[in-house]
């Protein structure tokens, strides 16, 4: 078959132009065509694509917001970077 329609989004290509209008509305475009504003962010950097998925998420994990872990490390680097006074 012939291939005659193609997104560009997804790399998809389709003989036939009904196909065509399915996968436009399928979640698989409508997620790389929408930026991440719209899923929701968990504090520790990780997108889910519902509400319920977040909570499930924040209930089960130990989450580290990701400025928290970056100040933590930073830290931890100035305490190790420090000489050891000896007590002679």
């Amino acid at each position: 078959m012939e291939t005659k329609y193609y997104c560009q989004i997804c790399k998809c290509s389709f003989a036939r132009k009904y196909l065509y209008k399915i996968h436009l509305d399928s979640l698989k475009h409508f997620m790389r065509t929408n930026n991440k504003e719209e899923l929701f962010q968990c504090d520790c950097g990780k997108y889910y694509k519902n509400k319920k998925s977040i909570q499930f998420h924040k209930k089960r994990a130990i989450c580290i917001p990701i400025r928290q872990s970056i100040t933590d490390s930073e830290s931890s680097i100035a305490l190790s970077s420090q000489p050891e006074h000896s007590h002679s």
